[in-house]
C-alpha cells in the first residue's frame, strides 16, 4: 500500500506487478498469521488484502464463489453435509447454504481474528450465515479437525470444498494440496460418491517453460489425477479480474458419473440450479447459470498447451492423447507438433498399449486435417513417419489414407532428401505381402516420380534415412522379383532405382577410406591413421581397440559416426558417463553359464520351425566357445588311474547334459564345444582358443581384425595379459553379443600402470600381483580400464602377464591390459 500514491500494487511474479487506485482504507487489523486490510479501490470497489495480497473484492466475489461452489454442488445428487476448508468471508458458506438440501455446513479456518474481520466489517459478502442454524464454525487446522471428528460414516461429507490460499503462500496449508491429503479425503472423509473441490489458483496463459511462473494449477490438476483417475477430474477457470489471471478450479470424485454432470447442456444446468436454490435465488446469482457453466468448461488453447507442455516433462504419454482427444481445445497445427513429439517419446507405444482405439482417433484425426488443407502436408508426413518408423504403431489405413492424399495433388513442390524418405516410409510401413499391396506400390512410385532418383549424389542418399527406407524399398523389390543389388540390371521403375542407390549407400561404410591392403598378403584392415585426427595418438591403446570396433561396424545404425567421434574424443567424453556400441569379435563360455545360451538357441530354431521357416538359419553369428571346466569328479584317488576312471564317472553323471551340448555343437555354426578335462576355462581361452589377430587364419582376402571376446567367467580378464580385449559379462549380454549385437558400454576411464625393472631375486609372480591388487585398491579403479606398460613389461613372462591380468575383479578393474609387444608375439610363436 503507497499511501503518497493513494495506490494499492501487488506482485505477480518478478517481472510483473498491477497498480489498484485507492479511495481510502476502511480498516486495518493484525493477526498471529497475516496482515488485514480493507481497501475502497477506485476499480474494485470494498477489496480484502491479506498479506499484502488481494483475496476478495466487491464487484467480483461473486465470480469466484459462485463458481467454486454450485458446480461441485449440482455434480451430487443429494448433498447434505458439506464441509469448507478457510472460507474467512463467510461468501463460501453463503453460496452453499442456498441448496435446499444442505443440513449441515462446517466451515474451519485457521485465523479467528480474519473470520471475525469479515463479519465486523464485510457483512454482505455472509449475508447472514453465521446465524443460520445449519451452520457452524471453527478455528484450528482445516485437516486435524477432520482427523479429530470424521471417526464414523454418518460424520463424513458430501461435498468438500477448500477454500484455502494458494499452495505456496499457505505456510503449513501446503500439505491440504498434497497426494497424501486427498487420498485420506476419498478414503476417510468423503461419502461415497461424494465431491471434493478446490481453488487451483491462476491459469497461466504465458509460454510454456516461462521460468517466473511455476504452474500450481497444473500441479494441482495433476495431483488430483494421481489419486482420483485420469477420467474422474475436471478442470475449468474462471475470468475474475481483481485475480489478474484467469483462476482454476479442480473437482475429483470417486464417481465418473457424478463428474459426467458437468458436461450436460447449459438448459440443463440452469434447469437443475432453479430446482436446487430457488427461483429466487437464481435471480440474484451474479455470475453462474448454464451459458457460463459451459464457458467455464472451455480451458483457453494456451492453457491447454502448457497442459501438453508438462505431460511431456512428465513423460505422460497417456495423459498427451486425452488431451489431444478434447474438442476444439488444440489447434491441428499444436495437434500435429504433440503428436510428432509423443512418436519420439521414449517408450510410448508401451505406454499406449491400453488406450490403442483414443491412440487411433487421435492419428484419425489428424489425417482428417490435412483432408482439411489445415495442417502442411509435408509436416503431416513427417508426423506420420515419426509414428511408423520409431515405435511402429500407426496403424494401416491411416497410412495408407495419409499417402493417397498426399498423391491427390497436396503436394507443395517435389521432395527431395529427409522428406522424401519420412513420406516413402510412411506408406511403405505395413509388410509389403500384405492388404492393399498394389495401390501402395502404385503411391510409391508417384511420390518418387517429383524427384529425379537417378540424379541424387552419394551424398544425398546417405541423408535418406537409409536404413529404414532402404527396408521398406527392400520388400517392395522382392514384390518386383529383382535383385535391386545387381547393379548389371537396369530397372525400369524410378522407385526401384531410388531403393538400389539407397540399399548400396546403406551397405557402405562410411570410414571406408580406412579400409587398407595389408601389403601383399591379400588381406585388409581398418587404418586408424588413415581418419586423419590428431586424437588417435592419444588414446591408450584398450581405447583403440574399442576405436577400430566401431570405425569397422559403423553402420549408421547400431554403430554411428557419432560414436566414433565420442571414442576420439575420450579424453573428455570418458568423464561424462558417454554411452558407446562394442562389438566384440567372439564370445567364451563357462559350462554351468553358458549352456542356458545353447537351451536358447535351441527354443529359437523351435520356434522358427513352428513359424514354418529354416531353423538351420538360427546360428551365433560371431565364434562362440563353451568350456566345460567346473564339473570335475574326484571319487578315486591314490590310484594310477584315478584320473580316467573320474572322467568315465564324470561322462556317466552328466550323460544327458553332454550329449545336449554334443549335438549344439553339430548343429549350430560357430560354436565349438571344449570337453573336460581339458582345463578350466580362462586358461584354454588363453593357451588354445585366443587369436590376437581374428581372420589370419583364412585365406587370402580376409578382413583382419583384432581378437576381443566377452565371457560368462569373471577371470575372463586372464586373456588381457595377451594383448586381448577382454571381461567378464551376465549371460544376457553373452547371448546379444551371439546374435550379433553390440553391447552397450559406458565408455570407460584407463588407468595406466607404469612397470620398470625387474623381479628381484626371491620374489615371485604373486609377490608381484598381490603389490599391484593392493596399490590399485588404494587408487581405485572400478568400473576402469588398467593398462600396463613401461620398460618392465618385458621382463615379464607371459605367464605373469596373464596372472595380473586375471586379478582384475579383485582390484575392481573391467581389464587389466597388456598392449602386444615382442614378448605376445613370441608366445605366439611357441605356441604355435
Amino acid at each position: 500500500m503507497d499511501s503518497a500514491t493513494s495506490s494499492y500494487r501487488e506482485k505477480v511474479t518478478p517481472s510483473l506487478s498491477y497498480t489498484v487506485g485507492v479511495d481510502k482504507i476502511l480498516a486495518e487489523g493484525k493477526s498471529d498469521f497475516q496482515d488485514i486490510l480493507l481497501i475502497q479501490s477506485k476499480c474494485f470497489g470494498r477489496t480484502l488484502v491479506l498479506d499484502n495480497q488481494v483475496q476478495s473484492c466487491e464487484t467480483d466475489e461473486a465470480c469466484y464463489h459462485e463458481t467454486l461452489v454450485h458446480p461441485a454442488m449440482l455434480a451430487h445428487p443429494n448433498p447434505k453435509r458439506v464441509y469448507i476448508g478457510g472460507g474467512g468471508e463467510g461468501a463460501t458458506a453463503r453460496e452453499i447454504l442456498k441448496h435446499k438440501s444442505v443440513e449441515t455446513c462446517v466451515m474451519v479456518d485457521l485465523d479467528k481474528k480474519v473470520v471475525d474481520f469479515c463479519r465486523e466489517h464485510m457483512t454482505q459478502w455472509n449475508e447472514g450465515v453465521f446465524e443460520d442454524p445449519r451452520f457452524s464454525c471453527y478455528y484450528e487446522d482445516a485437516y486435524q479437525w477432520l482427523v479429530e471428528n470424521v471417526k464414523t460414516d454418518a460424520d463424513k461429507f458430501d461435498v468438500i470444498v477448500m477454500d484455502i490460499c494458494d499452495p505456496l503462500d499457505a505456510g503449513p496449508g501446503w500439505k491440504l494440496y498434497t497426494v497424501e491429503f486427498y487420498k485420506e479425503v476419498l478414503q476417510k472423509f468423503l461419502n461415497k460418491g461424494g465431491i471434493l473441490v478446490t481453488q487451483s489458483t491462476g491459469v497461466d496463459l504465458s509460454y510454456p517453460g516461462n521460468p517466473e511462473v511455476t504452474d500450481p494449477y497444473l500441479t494441482i490438476r495433476n495431483t488430483f489425477k494421481a489419486v482420483f483417475g485420469e477420467d474422474k477430474v475436471r478442470s475449468y477457470f474462471a475470468d475474475i479480474p481483481s485475480f489478474f489471471y484467469p483462476w482454476g478450479f479442480t473437482v475429483g470424485s470417486e464417481s465418473a458419473e457424478a463428474l459426467a454432470t458437468y458436461d450436460r447442456s447449459a438448459e440443463e444446468i440452469t434447469a437443475e440450479l432453479k430446482q436446487r436454490i430457488g427461483e429466487e435465488e437464481f435471480n440474484a446469482l451474479r455470475h453462474y447459470d448454464g451459458i457460463t457453466h459451459k464457458h467455464m468448461m472451455a480451458l483457453p488453447r494456451a492453457a491447454v498447451q502448457r497442459e501438453i507442455h508438462h505431460a511431456f516433462k512428465r513423460k505422460d504419454a497417456v495423459g498427451i492423447v486425452r488431451i489431444l482427444l478434447r474438442q476444439d481445445t488444440v489447434s491441428p497445427k499444436n495437434s500435429a507438433t504433440a503428436l510428432h513429439r509423443l512418436a519420439k517419446l521414449k517408450g510410448c507405444s508401451k505406454m499406449l498399449i491400453p488406450i490403442q482405439a483414443e491412440r487411433d482417433e487421435v492419428l484419425t484425426k489428424l489425417v482428417s486435417h490435412l483432408e482439411e488443407r489445415s495442417v502442411d502436408p509435408q509436416f503431416l508426413s513427417n508426423t506420420l513417419f515419426a509414428w511408423s518408423s520409431t515405435e511402429k504403431a500407426i496403424p494401416r489405413c491411416l497410412s495408407m489414407k495419409a499417402a493417397m492424399v498426399l498423391n491427390e495433388g497436396r503436394l507443395s513442390g517435389p521432395l527431395e532428401g529427409q522428406n522424401l524418405a519420412n513420406t516413402l516410409w510412411a506408406v511403405a510401413s505395413p509388410p509389403a505381402h500384405s492388404e492393399g499391396y498394389s495401390e501402395r506400390r502404385d503411391l510409391m512410385e508417384a511420390i518418387v516420380t517429383h524427384v529425379d532418383a537417378c540424379r541424387l549424389s552419394s551424398d544425398k542418399i546417405l541423408q535418406l534415412s537409409a536404413r529404414e527406407l532402404a527396408i521398406s524399398l527392400w520388400s517392395l523389390g522382392k514384390a518386383y522379383e529383382q535383385n535391386l543389388l545387381d547393379t548389371t540390371t537396369w530397372l525400369e521403375s524410378p522407385t526401384q532405382r531410388l531403393a538400389r542407390d539407397v540399399l548400396l549407400a546403406a551397405l557402405a561404410n562410411p570410414f571406408q577410406k580406412c579400409y587398407k591392403a595389408l601389403g601383399t598378403t591379400g588381406h585388409y584392415y581398418y587404418d586408424l591413421k588413415e581418419l586423419g585426427d590428431s586424437r588417435l595418438e592419444r588414446l591408450p591403446l584398450s581405447i583403440r581397440v574399442l576405436l577400430e570396433s566401431a570405425v569397422r561396424n559403423c553402420d549408421e545404425f547400431e554403430v554411428k559416426t557419432s560414436d566414433v567421434e565420442n571414442i576420439l574424443n575420450w579424453s573428455k567424453t570418458s568423464k561424462s558417463q558417454t554411452e558407446i556400441p562394442f562389438k566384440p569379435a567372439r564370445v567364451i563360455l563357462q559350462d554351468f553359464t553358458g549352456v542356458p545360451a545353447v537351451v536358447d538357441f535351441a527354443a529359437m530354431r523351435d520356434a522358427m520351425a513352428r513359424l514354418g521357416g529354416d531353423s538351420a538359419k538360427i546360428n551365433p553369428l560371431v565364434p562362440v566357445d563353451l568350456v566345460i571346466d567346473h564339473s570335475v569328479m574326484a571319487d578315486y584317488s591314490r590310484n594310477p588311474q584315478a584320473l580316467e576312471r573320474n572322467q568315465e564317472l564324470e561322462f556317466q553323471r552328466n550323460r544327458e547334459r553332454f550329449g545336449f551340448l554334443k549335438w549344439g555343437a553339430s548343429a549350430f555354426n560357430n560354436l565349438k564345444i571344449v570337453p573336460p578335462g581339458s582345463g578350466i576355462v580362462h586358461q584354454v581361452n588363453l593357451e588354445y582358443l585366443a587369436r590376437v589377430v581374428m581372420g589370419a587364419d583364412k585365406k587370402s582376402g580376409a578382413l583382419l581384425y583384432p581378437d576381443s571376446l566377452v565371457g560368462t567367467d569373471s577371470h575372463t580378464t586372464m586373456i588381457d595379459g595377451l594383448g586381448v580385449a577382454g571381461w567378464g559379462v551376465g549371460g544376457i549380454e553373452a547371448e546379444a553379443v551371439m546374435l550379433g549385437q553390440a553391447i552397450s558400454m559406458v565408455l570407460p576411464e584407463v588407468v595406466g600402470f607404469r612397470l620398470t625393472g625387474r623381479l628381484p631375486a626371491g620374489a615371485t609372480a604373486t609377490d608381484l600381483v598381490l603389490t599391484c591388487t593392493n596399490m590399485l585398491r588404494k587408487r581405485g579403479v572400478v568400473g576402469k580400464f588398467v593398462e600396463f606398460f613401461g620398460p618392465g613389461c618385458a621382463n615379464l613372462s607371459l605367464a605373469d602377464r596373464a596372472t595380473i591380468a586375471n586379478m582384475a575383479p579383485e582390484y575392481g578393474g573391467t581389464m587389466g591390459f597388456f598392449g602386444v609387444d615382442q614378448k605376445s608375439l613370441d608366445y605366439l610363436l611357441q605356441t604355435g
